[in-house]
Parts: structure tokens; C-alpha cells; sequence
């Protein structure tokens, strides 16, 4: 007790925070909750986060990185309306809530979805791309050029990160996407980092 009548706890000691470890094993619980948490995830993930990519990660930069970021709290801004929704489904004057609601989430992922397939049916995606080099910079047969590589860019105007294999061959330079067909919207080429100059293709 203090001079004032306050009761003040004392400081933690050694044995006082042994004594709470052996009522409440931290250590313990970690170990079998975690595993159990993450099967959890692993089931509900689909509905949970429908927006999560595998492949997104520190190498991802720019739209790549913040497109799924800013589709999942729209996601979950629906998510939230369609509740309250529900909730005042019995209530006359929530009617106009309820329309407002509603149709802000049917014009938001639906919407956006049917013009995704739509959009994904009709684009031209190919899994191979082919560059037919016509003139050089320093003139003479297109079949001695060279070149680092070509960097292709897809429907965000992103550089393409999945797998691709590049092959010369005469005075063709093929491009293929190894993990299958994509909309190529832009690409740029590479030069050769040994090879002279004269070499660069400068018409395809």
C-alpha cells in the first residue's frame, strides 16, 4: 500500500513470470495453434482473399504490387454492404439502403468480372512470339545480329515475369512464354553487351 492508500503492484520478478509461463504455456499453445491456424487459412483463403497470387511478392513493383492490394479492400468493402443489407432486410424503411447497397456491389466485382472473361476471350494471347529482323545498324546480312534479349510487357504495361525461353535462329528471334499464352501489348529489346554495335537491329 502507498502513502496514499493506492494499492501499487509490485515490479514482475524472475519467478513471478516463471510462475505465469507454467499456468499459461505460451510456448505450447504457439506450437499447435499455428499449424492448425494455417490449414485454417489454406481452406478459407479462396473466399477469403480471392485476389492472392502466389507469385506476388518483393520482386512485384508497381500496378503489380498495389492492383491486388486495392482489390481486396473493395472485396471486403463489398462484403461488408451486402451485410448490412441483410441485416435491415426486414426493415421497410432500409428499402433504399438496401437498393443503393446492392447495386453498388452488382455494378462493382460482377461488372468488372463479366468484362474480364469477355475481355479475356476476345484479346489475342499467344504463347509464341517471333521478330524478323530486316536491317542492321551498320548495314549487311540481318542474320548477323545480335541481341542481350527482349523484354515484353504485358496488358498493364508491366514487364512480363513468368517463364520464357529466347532463341535465335537465321535472322529470327523467338520469344516463348514457357507458362502459357499472354496479351503482349509492348516489348524492348536488348542489346548485346560484348557484340559491337553495328550488330543492333534497328528494323524488324
Amino acid at each position: 500500500m502507498s502513502s496514499k492508500g493506492k494499492f501499487v503492484l509490485p515490479d514482475p520478478t524472475q519467478a513471478m513470470m516463471q510462475k505465469l509461463n507454467d499456468l499459461l504455456p505460451l510456448e505450447a499453445v504457439r506450437e499447435r495453434v499455428g499449424p492448425m491456424a494455417t490449414q485454417v487459412y489454406k481452406f478459407v483463403q479462396p473466399v477469403a482473399d480471392p485476389f492472392a497470387d502466389q507469385k506476388e511478392g518483393e520482386a512485384e513493383t508497381g500496378w503489380c504490387r498495389y492492383i491486388p492490394r486495392a482489390l481486396r479492400i473493395h472485396y471486403w468493402a463489398d462484403i461488408i454492404s451486402v451485410l448490412v443489407a441483410a441485416h435491415g432486410l426486414n426493415y421497410v424503411c432500409d428499402v433504399p439502403l438496401r437498393s443503393w447497397l446492392m447495386g453498388g456491389v452488382l455494378l462493382g466485382f460482377p461488372v468488372t468480372d463479366l468484362v474480364r472473361r469477355i475481355s479475356w476471350v476476345k484479346s489475342p494471347r499467344f504463347k509464341h512470339y517471333r521478330f524478323t529482323i530486316k536491317k542492321l545498324r551498320a548495314g549487311g546480312n540481318p542474320e548477323n545480329f545480335r541481341l542481350g534479349g527482349v523484354l515484353l510487357y504485358n496488358s498493364l504495361g508491366v514487364p512480363v515475369t513468368t517463364r520464357v525461353a529466347e532463341k535465335n535462329e537465321i535472322n529470327l528471334w523467338t520469344v516463348e512464354l514457357l507458362d502459357g499464352p499472354q496479351l503482349i501489348t509492348g516489348y524492348q529489346f536488348i542489346t548485346h553487351n560484348t557484340e559491337r554495335p553495328g550488330t543492333d537491329p534497328v528494323s524488324w
